[in-house]
């Protein structure tokens, strides 16, 4: 069910996972994952739309939209990583979210291009 505060989740996850097929209903700009980012979770996400754009800076962690194969080679991928490597991986989704996706750069960019737009 729908979740207003899901940080005691992530708090209990070692991979947050966004499976979402390349069907139907897409992803626009997916904020669940970003904020598993920030959360220090690493991230695994289907390579379609949104998500792609998420984990641009993390193929290795994007797998073939409904193709269970590649989703369980990521998992393992991920777990068969150190301590140290996965440590590592965590951080640098992390630092990526707060520097390359968050609301300040969003609304900066925005306006950039208003402005762009205002006064050509």
């Amino acid at each position: 069910g729908k979740h207003l505060d899901v940080r005691p989740y992530l708090a209990l996850a070692d991979v947050f996972i966004i499976p979402t097929k390349d069907e139907g209903r897409k992803e626009g700009l997916p904020i669940a994952p970003m904020e598993a980012m920030a959360s220090g979770r690493i991230v695994i996400g289907s390579d379609i739309t949104g998500i792609r754009e998420v984990l641009k800076e993390f193929p290795q962690c994007q797998f073939k939209a409904g193709d269970v194969s590649d989703l369980v080679e990521k998992i393992k991928l991920i777990k068969n990583m150190s301590d140290s490597e996965r440590n590592n991986l965590s951080s640098l989704m992390r630092s990526y979210v707060q520097k390359e996706l968050s609301i300040t750069k969003f609304i900066d960019e925005h306006e950039k291009l208003y402005n762009a737009i205002l006064f050509k």
